[in-house]
């Protein structure tokens, strides 16, 4: 079994080499996907699992175990496919409700019992999440199966900043939320995909807001660095992530257990979704947060 380049060195000699190169107390079960060719020329992955072999604290050796996952990986693909499909099917209804209850308040209000219009707007709100859930979905499917095109032009970020800040007022109304911004002076315009950027901004700036306590501050800023890449932040003074949890919080559907108790509710996808629309546009995003205190999320994107 070669692998797919062909290389007379196997991979797995070098996974082997590398673990034993590790010390000794951090010689636990390691678990990586390799891609290898069969005499047919098929390209097939393979879950490659290495456990150390220990006896009364003294390392022997290492078992290495190979598991074919084609069938598991078309599996996941054909999941990720109907979930695909699914999501378009509902966003179409999904949008109508919300447009036709939206004309309906405003057509109503004033005319309609206090009580109906309360309901009308229960509907409404409740079905701007289901909008909201759906489009995360499309997103998380289009990523997973390569179909997420970027397509860079010429964009104002601020018009986009403003605009998602606009869309949260009223959750910002309600915590009595401070919003700070802090753009530098005479921020050009960037070449960057308006839907991929939009997307990244709004998931930052959402939790910010949604895991901010009452009468914080909320902070946006961006700024050209000389490096030649964008430099944005995005900082709450909220519940933060647990430090025994933050290597977990770009996994996809992971969400901290203070976040869970704060607020029911949320798919634990915006920072999935976030993290690999970066990767995508070759940039990177990391955060610094403590409990109780707060997180700040740092994004760069190269501006070429």
């Amino acid at each position: 079994m070669t692998d797919r380049t062909g290389n007379p060195v196997p991979r797995e000699k070098r996974l082997i080499e590398q673990f034993l190169k590790e010390p000794s107390p951090k010689r636990t079960t390691s678990t990586t996907v390799q891609y290898y060719q069969k005499k047919d020329g098929a390209i097939f992955p393979v879950r490659i699992t290495l456990s150390p072999i220990l006896l009364e604290n003294e390392f022997l050796g290492v078992v290495e175990v190979f598991h074919d996952i084609s069938k598991e990986m078309d599996i996941d693909r054909a999941k990720t496919e109907f979930i695909s499909l699914a999501s378009h099917q509902f966003k179409t209804p999904l949008t109508a409700m919300c447009w036709n209850t939206e004309m309906l308040m405003a057509v109503g209000q004033g005319h309609m019992p206090r009580q109906v219009f309360a309901y009308v707007e229960k509907i409404f709100s409740n079905n701007l999440k289901l909008v909201a859930l759906v489009e995360t979905l499309l997103n998380v499917s289009r990523i997973e199966m390569g179909t997420f095109v970027i397509v860079p032009r010429p964009i104002q970020l601020m018009e986009i900043i403003n605009g998602i800040l606009e869309e949260l007022s009223p959750q910002i109304v309600n915590k009595k939320l401070r919003i700070q911004t802090h753009v530098q002076q005479n921020l050009p315009m960037i070449n960057a995909d308006p839907q991929c950027m939009r997307i990244i901004i709004q998931n930052l700036i959402v939790n910010a807001v949604k895991y901010s306590f009452k009468e914080g501050t909320v902070s946006v800023s961006s700024r050209i660095h000389p490096g030649g890449f964008l430099l944005m932040t995005v900082s709450d003074q909220g519940c933060g992530i647990p430090k025994l949890q933050q290597s977990k919080i770009f996994t996809k559907s992971f969400r901290a257990d203070n976040a869970k108790d704060m607020h029911s509710d949320g798919s634990g996808l915006g920072l999935y979704i976030a993290k690999a629309l970066v990767g995508q546009s070759k940039g990177r995003i990391w955060f610094e947060s403590m409990e109780n205190i707060g997180s700040d999320f740092h994004v760069s994107l190269p501006l070429s």
